[in-house]
């Protein structure tokens, strides 16, 4: 997805919010001693449709660097499917899950230093897409440290 001549990401945005197909899901990771906070949006296998994260703001307590990774299988708390935008609508096939490991999941995409614990790390403007059966994780790449996520994404059919 990107903007023609006429029509920008905002309008893409809008018009997947008023077909029923944006959603919205964020969670806050309390600290975990010795332990990583990770928040994961997951397509689940057999969902039917491909995700495109629209936007991802991340927050942690301690300034620590908010990994982007590749995580498929998932994590172990399930928080709950999407919220439909166009409000009234279908809850998304998407869902939030989390975990407090003692090593990172999966595989590092992007790294962002977020410089100080008043400042959200915004991923936007379509960070990514997701296929059924995939999944990717926001998380400080420091044990002891809480974590916020929000996620922004429309769904399309497969």
């Amino acid at each position: 997805m990107g903007a023609s001549a006429g029509h920008t990401d905002y309008d893409y945005w809008l018009d997947a919010l008023r077909d029923g197909r944006a959603f919205i899901k964020g969670t806050v990771l309390a600290a975990s001693v010795g332990n990583f906070s990770e928040i994961q949006l997951l397509n689940p296998a057999g969902s039917g449709v491909n995700a495109v994260v629209f936007n991802l703001i991340a927050h942690d307590d301690l300034s620590a660097n908010i990994q982007i990774r590749r995580h498929d299988a998932a994590l172990a708390t399930l928080v709950g499917a999407g919220v439909n935008l166009n409000i009234g609508g279908a809850a998304g096939a998407c869902v939030l899950r989390t975990a407090t490991p003692a090593a990172l999941d999966g595989t590092l995409l992007t790294v962002y230093n977020s410089n100080n614990s008043l400042n959200a790390t915004r991923f936007q403007w379509w960070v990514c897409e997701l296929a059924p059966g995939v999944g990717v994780i926001g998380t400080p790449d420091i044990v002891n440290d809480e974590m916020s996520a929000e996620f922004r994404w429309i769904e399309i059919p497969a």
